[in-house]
């Protein structure tokens, strides 16, 4: 499957930003119905998940809390390893998505809420709690 991405043309900007586009979707897309399961997430994800209940707050919101937090750190951490005039890691896709995530993945939450009928199929959920 990895050799087939390597054909898709991504010289052309246009081919980046649809390309950037659809990874924003899919990633929103898998992150939105993880946050439906019992299943536990990635330990960030299930850090947003864990201080949101805790907290009672909009999940969406202290993704997209969390995410602008860590991009915060993350220029913090490229200025200081890499000077301020070698500037790594972070670009403008990582401050797009570090805002435009929480909200995109609540906006699937919803469409998948709207549609579908999210309930525990296998009674696991003891066993993961």
């Amino acid at each position: 499957m990895i050799m087939w991405v390597s054909y898709i043309p991504s010289d052309l900007l246009i081919c980046r930003i649809l390309l950037y586009i659809c990874g924003l979707i899919g990633c929103a897309v898998g992150v939105s119905l993880l946050f439906h399961t019992y299943i536990s997430p990635e330990v960030y994800e299930l850090f947003v998940k864990e201080i949101s209940a805790l907290l009672n707050a909009n999940i969406n919101k202290v993704k997209t809390i969390y995410d602008c937090t860590s991009c915060v750190i993350a220029v913090i951490m490229s200025f200081a390893f890499f000077g301020w005039f070698n500037f790594e890691g972070v670009k403008i896709g990582t401050i797009v998505c570090a805002l435009l995530n929480g909200f995109t993945i609540g906006a699937f939450s919803k469409i998948f809420e709207k549609h579908f009928e999210f309930k525990d199929r296998l009674k696991l959920r003891k066993f993961f709690e």
